[in-house]
């Protein structure tokens, strides 16, 4: 929309300074429609983001309420972990888990129908399953162990431009392949409006008008390049950078700022590309593995063990 309102203004601008005089109120009807066009993108991008900010803040505060805003009891042994708050007790074995995260203060996990956040604080008080107390060390090493699960044979990821362009680009236009054909195509038809005016025109506003009408058209075409390209360097240095292993059990991935498990059922498919296999959590989010960060024989076990744990995208 707001690649449309400048096309639609700097068409109306440049009509108002080639046309008679006599002509020019006509001509800024495309200038007020450019306005307006400019203003409904901004209204409904501020709306948009509001109301997912209220979404997000109710939810979270939802969560708070349920698990956290009263006193807690949480134990674990080898087998099993027991949640205790004013909502009830609730027990489940570690094999349950589908995701966990260790942060610097924190190590959380969930599964199905429950979540727990627990300060690592605390962890060093908790009393053990037999006699006897332990040590925060050993105790936060045997919970890492037991939510999270061992690196075992991880691999080391790093996320290239090439590799994040030639697969945000392609993604896009598979998810919306009407909508991109349309933006485009609206794109190109306002250019050869623009060219149109300055084929059977003279003047020193010519020159001027050939080169609106050649940006418009680079920008047009070029638009979801420049929008990735920003959207790849403007990301924490952390999320181009990782290793992670792949077990039966699920994914688990490693950074500077996190640790992280994802349990095979949280993702909902994966797809292979000629440069990467995705991994989707949601209908446009998903997680980028480089098959140039694999050999040949890793890239096979992988796509063995994606077919056998999640469903494919065909």
């Amino acid at each position: 929309m707001v690649l449309m309102a400048i096309a639609s203004g700097t068409f109306g601008g440049l009509l108002i300074y080639i046309i008679q005089p006599q002509d020019r109120m006509i001509a800024s009807v495309f200038c007020w429609i450019s306005l307006a066009i400019l203003v409904a993108a901004f209204w409904d991008l501020k709306f948009r983001t509001s109301k997912r900010r209220q979404q997000f803040t109710r939810e979270m505060r939802s969560i708070y309420d349920r698990y956290c805003d009263s006193e807690q009891a949480f134990g674990f042994d080898d087998h099993k972990w027991t949640h205790e708050t004013k909502a009830g007790k609730y027990e489940a074995s570690w094999s349950a888990l589908t995701t966990a995260a260790e942060r610097p203060n924190v190590i959380h996990w969930s599964t199905k129908d429950h979540s727990i956040v627990l300060p690592k604080r605390v962890i060093g008080a908790m009393p053990r399953s037999d006699s006897g107390a332990r040590d925060e060390k050993s105790a936060l090493a045997q919970l890492h162990g037991l939510a999270l699960g061992p690196l075992n044979n991880g691999s080391s990821f790093q996320l290239g431009i090439i590799d994040y362009l030639l697969t945000e680009i392609p993604s896009l236009w598979r998810r919306h392949p009407f909508l991109m054909a349309e933006a485009h195509l609206v794109g190109v038809l306002w250019v050869l409006m623009i060219a149109n005016g300055m084929y059977n025109s003279v003047g020193p506003g010519v020159v001027f008008g050939w080169i609106i009408a050649s940006v418009l058209l680079f920008l047009t075409i070029t638009g979801q390049l420049w929008y990735f390209t920003t959207k790849y360097f403007t990301a924490p240095p952390d999320s181009k950078r990782w290793q992670s292993g792949f077990s039966d059990r699920g994914v688990r991935t490693s950074n500077a700022e996190i640790e992280l498990f994802s349990a095979w059922t949280t993702f909902r498919k994966f797809k292979e590309t000629s440069r990467a296999f995705l991994l989707h959590i949601g209908p446009t989010n998903y997680h980028i593995y480089p098959k140039r960060c694999l050999s040949s024989d890793r890239q096979t076990t992988l796509r063995n063990l994606l077919k056998a744990s999640v469903a494919a995208d065909n």
